[in-house]
């Protein structure tokens, strides 16, 4: 894309593909009960956050996203 047609502010923007970092918590799939946090350090948005940790934990399901403040 060229400087010209960049948009300052939206989706699409440079500033928007800053990776930051997430806090998910997860539960064991046969264990419901048992509910852990993990650590996302760089993730470009929420639904990134959740399959990074889909795919770190593959036994676990995703149950929430949370962006640390810096």
């Amino acid at each position: 894309m060229s400087g010209r047609h960049q948009p300052l502010t939206g989706a699409d923007s440079a500033e928007a593909w800053l990776p930051t970092e997430w806090r998910v918590t997860l539960c064991d799939r046969w264990e419901p009960d048992i509910r852990f946090d993990v650590r996302i350090p760089a993730a470009i948005g929420r639904h990134d956050a959740l399959s990074q940790a889909r795919d770190k934990y593959p036994d676990c399901s995703a149950l929430d996203a949370r962006e640390v403040a810096s």
